[in-house]
């Protein structure tokens, strides 16, 4: 009876969780589309409730306790004390991000289901873009359907090719580490499909991401003496890519991502600008910045950039979270924010060098969960994914992979 009554809380909680799941990943196709984001946050929402009121616990360790204060005092004092602007759907957003970090009390194999999904939106995103650059008119009529609403900034099916780019290096991320245990050609046409997709993306820096994540892979699964005769062969390689795509450029031009990679390392040899202009943003956060010893130490408030600068080029980020960052939270948030960052990542590392020799599951997750770490905080140089709901539910997801795994592995500690 007692077993009987044992699995049936069981099932229950399982099946809370499955809602809870279902709910994120429908959190993430709306909030990277731009529609029904507030009925996809208020549903995410209850089913968090739910899910904490079928398992009775709310899971507290120090990796959720302060991404929860640092998340949660910054943006909700500023939203209390500052402009109506800064929307309540802002705030909804990290409450849905930081739910499943506070939430979550299952297996690693629970996240099955959230890594095909990643996997087969990226295949999603990487056919339209290509649809996009070989049958424009097809691919207008599925994003004016699917979109909702039309600009030329549009990529795939995200309101930007810059979330495009980014959801395909997620799932190159799950691709390369998350195999089930199979090796097989369709994973690996599934990752040169995708970095085709990348190409016409033109965003140099998650293209180069993708190639440093592909190589490092590539190198991590085989023996010593075979890495070293692969690290011996890395030179040749590097000709080769450089050859490949010096003639890339010649015959496609910059709009896409190698041939700007390539304009780039033109421009600092002849030493121009590379910032697509957007010095003049980032002179306009020094300044916000600095106007005052309060707001460098604690910065003019978050969301409020855009209140002070949203003309140049329609844009109301800086482009650099770690910037935008000093300037609406000053040196005290920008310092709690990459130091909480930096023992998330060095915590998953850590995890996965005492993985690195078993062929598990709970391995190809913590990988998993080091890549989308490391494309979010390289990303945060050049773009906004701290600012963008699609890109941070996404990190706060490799968040939450982190907690279960090394959950997981203190209890296996403990019984051993």
């Amino acid at each position: 009876m007692l077993s009987l009554k044992n699995t049936t809380g069981q099932n229950i909680k399982t099946d809370a969780w499955s809602f809870f799941t279902v709910c994120w990943m429908l959190t993430l196709l709306s909030s990277s589309i731009g529609r029904y984001m507030n009925y996809s946050y208020a549903m995410t929402l209850i089913a968090f409730i739910v899910y904490i009121i079928r398992s009775r616990q709310i899971n507290f360790n120090y990796i959720n306790i302060l991404w929860g204060i640092l998340i949660g005092i910054f943006p909700l004092f500023n939203y209390l004390i500052h402009t109506p602007d800064f929307l309540l759907i802002d705030i909804l957003g990290y409450v849905v991000s930081l739910s499943g970090i506070f939430a979550v009390n299952e297996p690693a194999r629970r996240f099955d289901g959230i890594i095909l999904y990643m996997k087969l939106r990226a295949l999603i995103e990487a056919f339209f873009v290509i649809l996009q650059q070989f049958v424009y008119p097809v691919y207008v009529k599925f994003a004016w359907r699917i979109l909702g609403t039309w600009n030329y900034d549009a990529g795939g099916m995200a309101l930007s090719i810059s979330l495009s780019a980014y959801i395909i290096v997620f799932g190159i991320g799950a691709f390369l580490f998350c195999k089930n245990g199979k090796n097989s050609v369709g994973y690996m046409l599934s990752v040169i499909f995708c970095f085709t997709a990348l190409v016409f993306t033109d965003k140099r820096t998650i293209m180069l991401i993708a190639l440093v994540l592909c190589m490092l892979v590539y190198f991590i699964n085989c023996n010593q003496k075979i890495r070293m005769r692969r690290i011996l062969l890395l030179p040749i390689l590097v000709i080769l890519l450089a050859g490949f795509s010096i003639w890339f450029y010649r015959a496609y031009g910059n709009e896409n991502a190698i041939g700007r990679i390539i304009e780039t390392l033109i421009n600092i040899s002849e030493q121009k600008d590379i910032s697509n202009s957007r010095n003049d943003i980032h002179a306009v956060a020094w300044k916000l910045w600095g106007e005052s010893a309060y707001t460098k130490l604690f910065g003019i408030g978050w969301g409020e950039f855009k209140q002070n600068f949203n003309l140049f080029k329609n844009t109301s980020q800086v482009h650099n979270i770690y910037l935008q960052l000093l300037c609406e939270t000053g040196i005290t948030g920008v310092v709690c924010f990459v130091s909480v960052q930096l023992i998330c990542l060095f915590s998953s590392v850590h995890l996965f060098i005492r993985f690195f020799r078993e062929n598990s599951s709970r391995r190809d997750l913590i990988g998993f969960s080091i890549t989308g770490q490391f494309v979010f905080g390289v990303y945060g140089f050049t773009g906004n994914p701290l600012y963008d709901s699609t890109c941070y539910l996404m990190y706060f997801m490799m968040i939450t992979i982190l907690i279960v795994v090394r959950r997981s592995y203190r209890l296996e500690r403990r019984q051993q």
